[in-house]
């Protein structure tokens, strides 16, 4: 499954970043499970791992959808040190740097419950 979210950076700038593209495969999904899982156990805040796996874009009319965003071929944003940060509420998210800047950018928070749902969708966990 792929998924059009919303991302922000670090920047007063809003138009920086708008969008990331994920996609949410059963191994990804087994992953996030496992972490938040050690999240539990360890009882600690958050857990962050390597992950390149979102496509970053900058921001087009933040009034749109974030597909119908995507649709307005947006520009492609080099990212560098992403990681895939599983939270103890049951959110997960993605953040890292614009490559040869100090932006930091990341994306909004998916709900892990929806994962075991089957229904993901682009709203904040907590």
């Amino acid at each position: 499954m792929e998924l059009v979210i919303e991302a922000y950076d670090s920047q007063d700038d809003w138009d920086y970043i708008g969008l990331a593209k994920v996609k949410i495969t059963p191994e990804l999904y087994d992953r996030v499970k496992e972490l938040y899982k050690v999240v539990k156990e360890l009882g600690v805040q958050s857990i962050t791992e390597a992950s390149y796996i979102p496509d970053w874009y900058r921001g087009v009319d933040k009034l749109m959808t974030p597909a119908e965003r995507l649709e307005e071929t947006p520009e492609w944003v080099n990212a560098r040190c992403v990681e895939l940060v599983v939270t103890w509420y049951g959110g997960f998210r993605w953040q890292g740097y614009v490559k040869h800047t100090d932006v930091m950018v990341h994306t909004e928070t998916l709900c892990i419950g929806n994962m075991d749902e089957g229904a993901i969708y682009w709203r904040r966990a907590g």
